[in-house]
C-alpha cells in the first residue's frame, strides 16, 4: 500500500447536492473512492448554514458530566481512567479550557501532534463528552444530523426504536489535548462527525483490511485486558501512539479535521483522536447497504449492560441469500442456547430446592441424633468421672475408734464418700469438687471424735465448719501424696530411659568406629559419619518408643 493510499479522501459536495440528496445518499455514492480508507472528510459548501444564530448564544447550554482523562503508560502505550466532574455552563468551560496552562501552542498540527503524545500523561485534559442534543436548526435546508435519514434510523423508526448517540446526536466540548481513545462505532456502524465551531482535532483510522492485525497487537499488548474481555478496545480506554503502530507495521490514516467540515468513519474501522483547542462538535451514527454484511458479523461488549444490540433480522430484505441464511441461523442457535440456560436455570432451582429440603430433613435427624449421643455422653461422663474418682481416691477409709470410744462401746466408722458429678468433662466448670466426709453413726450415737471436738460453747453452724475444714486438709493432704508418688514413679522411668539411651549410645560410638576400621573409611568423613549417624538412629529407635510410651 503506498504513501498516497493512506491519505484521507476529501470531497466538496455543491450546494443543490446538499440540498437535493440526503446526507446517507451523499456518502453511499462516493464510498467506492474512500471505504478501503476508512475515513473521508466533507466539506460544507459556502452558503449552506447549519445555524443562522451563530454560536454566541450558548449560555444556557450545560456540560453536565465533563470528564478529566488520566492516562498512564509509556512509549505509546496509554491506558487511560475517565473521572467525571461537577456540571459547568459552556462559558465557564470555555474560559477554563483558554487559560494559560491549558491553552494550545501556536504551532502546525504536525508540532501539536509530537506535543500531545509526549505529554499525554500530564495535565489531565477536561472533556465534555456525550452531551445529548444538537445545535442544527430545525428548518435548515439540506443536511441535518438531528433528523439525518439513512436504512438505520428508517428500520428503527419503524418498530418505534430509538437509541440515543446512536440514531440521536450527541454534543461534544473539546479542550487542548482531550481525546477519545481506540475504538470502533457500536456494532461497527458507521459515524459522522461535525465541528460546528472552534479548533480542528487530528484523526488516526486504521483501514479495514488491518483491523484483524491490528486486534492480534493490541492483545499481545495487553493480554490481562483481552483475558478480561475480548472486546476490551470497545471499552474506549486505549491509547496507542502511531510511532508505536508503524513498529508493528500497522497502517496508519490521519486526517486534520477543521471547522465545518463533515468526518465520515466506515463501517468497522478502529479510530482514535484529540483536539486542538476549544472546539463544539457534533456526532450521530448511521448506516448505508454497505454496513448490513459488517453489522451482521459484528460483536459486542459482554462485561457491560450499555452495550448496543440491534436484530439484525430487520434488515434481512436487504441481504442476499448467504448472509440472510447466516444471520437466521445464528439467531436460531441464540434461542436454542437461551432455552436450554433456561431449562439449566429452572432445573438448578429444582435441584436446590431439593438439596434444601433433604438438608433440612437432615439437620432435623442430626439434631435429634445430637439430643440422643448428648444424653448418652452425660450417662457415660458421669460413669467415667465417678470411676476417675475411685480411682484417685479410695472410696471408703476405715477410721480406728479411739481408746475412748472403744472403752464405751461405740465404733463409730469415718468413710469418704464421693459426691454427685456437678459437671461434665470438656467444659469449664469441669474441677472436681472437694470429697465431703461423712460419719457413720451407730444408732444412739452421739459421738465425736478427739480430733473433731468443738467447745460446748460453739453452735451446730460453728461445728459443721469445723468438720469440713478439717476433711479438706485431710483430703489435700492425701492429694498431695498419691500426685508426688506419682511424680516420682515417671522421675524414675525418665531416668531409666535416659540411661538406657545414653548406654545404647555409648555402645554405637564403639561399634561405628570399628565398622570405619572395617570398611576403611575415615572417622571424620562425611559417609562415614552419615552411615555412623544412621546406625545410630536405627539403634535409638525402639528406645525412644519405649520412653515416650
Amino acid at each position: 500500500m503506498s504513501d498516497r493510499s493512506l491519505e484521507c479522501p476529501v470531497f466538496r459536495p455543491t450546494l443543490e447536492q446538499v440540498r437535493n440528496l440526503t446526507f446517507a445518499q451523499y456518502v453511499e455514492s462516493v464510498e467506492p473512492k474512500w471505504l478501503h480508507v476508512g475515513i473521508c472528510r466533507i466539506v460544507a459548501p459556502e452558503g449552506w448554514t447549519p445555524r443562522r444564530a451563530g454560536y454566541d448564544d450558548l449560555h444556557h447550554l450545560t456540560l453536565p458530566r465533563p470528564i478529566r482523562q488520566h492516562a498512564t503508560g509509556r512509549q505509546g502505550l496509554y491506558r487511560t481512567l475517565l473521572v467525571e466532574q461537577r456540571s459547568v455552563n459552556l462559558p465557564t468551560f470555555k474560559a477554563m479550557s483558554e487559560e494559560p496552562t491549558n491553552a494550545p501552542p501556536t504551532a502546525e498540527p504536525e508540532t501539536l501532534e509530537r506535543k500531545f503524545w509526549k505529554n499525554i500523561p500530564m495535565n489531565p485534559p477536561l472533556y465534555g463528552a456525550d452531551v445529548p442534543g444538537s445545535l442544527f436548526d430545525e428548518r435548515v435546508r439540506g443536511w441535518n444530523l438531528k433528523r439525518l435519514k439513512s436504512i438505520l434510523s428508517q428500520t428503527l423508526e419503524d418498530n418505534d426504536a430509538v437509541i440515543p448517540g446512536v440514531t440521536q446526536p450527541y454534543l461534544y466540548a473539546g479542550s487542548w489535548r482531550s481525546f477519545f481513545a481506540w475504538h470502533t462505532e457500536d456494532l461497527d456502524l458507521h459515524s459522522v462527525n461535525y465541528i460546528h465551531t472552534g479548533a480542528p482535532k487530528t484523526w488516526y483510522v486504521i483501514p479495514p483490511q488491518a483491523r484483524e492485525r491490528f486486534e492480534l497487537m493490541a492483545r499481545d499488548l495487553l493480554p490481562e485486558l483481552s483475558r478480561s474481555c475480548p472486546e476490551f478496545l470497545r471499552h474506549k480506554e486505549i491509547m496507542l501512539s502511531p510511532a508505536l503502530l508503524a513498529a508493528h507495521n500497522i497502517p496508519v490514516v490521519r486526517a486534520v479535521h477543521n471547522a465545518r467540515e463533515f468526518v465520515v468513519v466506515g463501517p468497522g474501522a478502529y479510530h482514535a483522536g484529540f483536539n486542538h483547542g476549544f472546539n463544539l462538535a457534533e456526532s450521530v451514527n448511521f448506516a448505508t447497504k454497505a454496513w448490513i454484511p459488517v453489522g451482521a458479523r459484528a460483536s459486542f461488549c459482554t462485561c457491560r449492560s450499555d452495550s448496543v444490540k440491534i436484530d439484525m433480522r430487520l434488515f434481512i430484505d436487504d441481504m442476499d441469500a448467504e448472509l440472510a441464511e447466516e444471520v437466521l441461523e445464528s439467531y436460531r442457535s441464540d434461542s436454542e442456547e437461551e432455552e436450554e440456560e433456561s431449562e439449566e436455570e429452572s432445573s438448578d432451582e429444582e435441584e436446590e430446592q431439593d438439596v434444601g429440603e433433604e438438608e433440612e430433613e437432615e439437620e432435623e435427624v442430626e439434631v435429634e441424633e445430637s439430643d440422643e449421643e448428648e444424653e448418652v455422653s452425660s450417662s457415660e461422663d458421669e460413669s467415667d468421672s465417678e470411676e476417675e474418682i475411685d480411682e484417685e481416691l479410695p472410696a471408703k477409709r476405715v477410721r480406728r475408734p479411739t481408746p475412748k470410744a472403744m472403752a464405751n462401746g461405740m465404733a463409730p466408722n469415718w468413710k469418704l464418700t464421693p459426691p454427685p458429678v456437678l459437671a461434665k468433662r470438656g467444659r469449664q466448670n469441669n474441677k472436681i469438687k472437694p470429697l465431703k466426709a461423712q460419719h457413720v453413726h451407730h444408732k444412739g450415737c452421739n459421738h465425736v471424735p478427739h480430733n473433731k471436738r468443738v467447745s460446748p460453747t460453739n453452735s451446730g453452724s460453728k461445728q459443721k465448719s469445723a468438720r469440713k475444714t478439717a476433711t479438706r486438709r485431710k483430703l489435700a493432704t492425701t492429694v498431695s501424696a498419691s500426685e508426688k508418688s506419682s511424680a516420682a514413679h515417671r522421675r524414675q522411668k525418665r531416668q531409666r530411659a535416659e540411661a538406657a539411651l545414653h548406654a545404647a549410645a555409648v555402645a554405637h560410638v564403639h561399634a561405628s568406629s570399628s565398622d570405619d576400621e572395617a570398611t576403611g573409611s575415615r572417622p571424620g568423613s562425611k559417609r562415614g559419619a552419615a552411615q555412623a549417624w544412621y546406625r545410630l538412629f536405627d539403634s535409638l529407635l525402639p528406645s525412644l518408643k519405649r520412653a515416650r510410651a
